[in-house]
């Protein structure tokens, strides 16, 4: 008989399990850190609940009906899995990098000449996520890299691989002083964007817009309960229902294509050159414009028009 530890074996790595429970301790996550140590054991609870429900008598065997409950009890929790988010874990005394041999980095610290004010700083983690490759939560470790201004605004990123055209932007931080000020987040993002995508000659940058609520993205106090970024609202087409936040950002040039091969929750900012070539891309595969809730964004007027313009 087929067993649960099988079933999730090819949803999520042991290491990924052992990580989401070091994350969840790191941030005094206990009813995470609870369920993921004893993740075997709750789904079992959960498949006999789910069968004391149902008559198994009308089943063709008990055996039957418990392993078409487990599979269905998987096949939730990889759902659950594929709606959250990654999670990293990483020594946050970042280095300074003022010198590297990687094409991109050396680039990236070169540039910054222009930005007396942006420094590059280096640090190493661990992380779990969702591989739509695998189809499985899997544990990797990095390098991570955080590009900051002097007064408090970071992107962390890692780099991309060498036949990726695309970079992977892991959080964003604003300062608490700084929070809701989107003229302040739309300066320095797009100073970010500039350095990380477009100045590097890539096609896009890409990061799963925030879902929940997690320690490590602190709001201004006094917010409590009324946390506006997840808020939900209706959108028209593909997108639907999603939250204020996601919103927020499609107003500062994302898209959201929901491709159904990557994280649907993925945003996506095309450099400026390929912009429209993207937009034309969803146009013809989906009958939308993905660039129609853009307001005044990352993008300069010209370009906005173009990408605004209907069909």
């Amino acid at each position: 008989m087929i067993t649960l530890r099988e079933l999730l074996a090819d949803v999520i790595e042991d290491e990924a399990i052992e990580h989401k429970v070091k994350f969840a301790r790191a941030w005094g996550v206990t009813a995470d850190e609870w369920f993921y140590s004893n993740l075997e054991r709750i789904l079992e609870g959960y498949v006999e609940s789910e069968l004391r429900k149902v008559n198994r008598l009308l089943s063709v065997s008990p055996d039957i009906a418990l392993i078409k409950k487990r599979i269905d009890v998987v096949r939730e929790f990889t759902q659950d899995q594929i709606r959250q988010r990654g999670q990293i874990t990483y020594d946050s005394n970042f280095k300074t990098l003022k010198n590297s041999n990687h094409p991109f980095l050396h680039s990236l610290i070169a540039d910054l000449n222009l930005y007396p004010d942006w420094r590059l700083k280096s640090s190493t983690g661990e992380a779990n996520f969702f591989c739509f490759k695998k189809f499985k939560r899997i544990y990797k470790r990095l390098d991570v890299y955080q590009l900051e201004n002097v007064d408090g605004f970071k992107c962390e990123f890692e780099l991309p691989d060498e036949d990726e055209d695309a970079i992977h932007l892991l959080m964003m931080w604003t300062p608490l002083e700084k929070q809701g000020l989107f003229c302040y987040t739309r300066h320095n993002f797009r100073i970010a964007f500039d350095l990380l995508c477009v100045r590097r000659g890539l096609h896009s940058l890409y990061s799963p817009v925030l879902g929940a609520d997690w320690p490590e993205c602190p709001l201004k106090a006094g917010r409590g309960e009324c946390d506006w970024r997840f808020k939900t609202v209706q959108l028209d087409g593909r997108i639907g229902q999603t939250t204020r936040l996601t919103l927020y950002w499609l107003r500062m040039g994302a898209m959201m294509p929901r491709w159904s091969s990557t994280n649907p929750e993925t945003l996506y900012f095309f450099s400026p050159d390929h912009a429209l070539e993207a937009k034309a891309t969803i146009e013809e595969e989906f009958g939308e414009n993905p660039y129609r809730f853009l307001g005044r964004g990352i993008y300069d007027d010209a370009l906005s028009a173009k990408l605004i313009a209907c069909i």
